[in-house]
């Protein structure tokens, strides 16, 4: 899995690399390449397990680069780091504990991903700096854990703090999601070398990621709150 990770990587950032370089020769208005910084909020969607999880607000940075196809149109991609979890709050009753006492534990589930979407951005606006966004993304899963530990205990032998052993996330979260993405985002200028944008965006899962088959279909949504500074090249 590391590998095949590092291989996707090392492919996107020499994309985003070559891509950089052929633009040397073009007009740079018409191609653009930012640094991403932003907030996201992730939620598994399942009949299930997953439904009790809920999210919680984690980061996303990376790089972005646009090619204005014209002045009311423009194709963005990119490449991101994303920090996702997910928490379930659940209480272990004293009859399940063995008449010892009842027991709150919190499950934490941690994911990161690369993420690398693909999107048309359509400006409106007299001064063309709103932008309707829409498209799609490819998310490849890095790493998946479970941190379960009590939170509170009325019980005399589990204490807080006390590691709690679930199902490992890792054995259900599959490798490769992919889906449609929606966004709003507002183009500004500080002064003539320094531009941003501001996005708020859904990324709406399509794929099943659960590798179980006895599983509910298990689907991701995150929101993202993204800032981009366009770099002044």
């Amino acid at each position: 899995m590391k590998n095949k990770s590092l291989k996707l990587t090392l492919l996107s950032i020499l994309l985003v690399f070559s891509i950089n370089v052929s633009s040397q020769d073009s007009d740079q208005r018409t191609y653009k390449f930012g640094i991403n910084l932003g907030a996201n909020l992730f939620e598994l969607n399942q009949n299930d397990i997953f439904e009790q999880y809920n999210g919680r607000l984690n980061y996303s940075l990376g790089f972005t680069f646009e090619y204005n196809i014209d002045s009311n149109l423009s194709l963005l991609s990119g490449i991101n780091f994303d920090n996702k979890s997910t928490v379930w709050e659940f209480t272990v009753s004293s009859t399940s504990n063995g008449g010892f006492g009842s027991f709150t534990v919190e499950d934490k589930i941690k994911f990161s991903y690369i993420n690398v979407p693909v999107y048309l951005r359509y400006h409106i606006g007299k001064s063309k700096n709103i932008g309707l966004n829409f498209g799609g993304y490819y998310n490849h899963t890095l790493n998946v854990e479970n941190e379960a530990k009590i939170i509170e205990s009325e019980s005399p032998i589990n204490e807080v703090g006390d590691e709690f052993t679930t199902q490992p996330a890792e054995n259900i979260i599959g490798n490769d999601d992919f889906g449609m993405l929606f966004g709003l985002s507002y183009q500004f200028s500080v002064n003539d070398k320094n531009h941003f944008s501001l996005e708020l965006r859904n990324e709406f899962g399509l794929a099943n990621i659960s590798q179980i088959t006895a599983f509910n279909k298990v689907q991701t949504n995150t929101l993202k709150l993204i800032l981009n500074w366009q770099l002044p090249i």
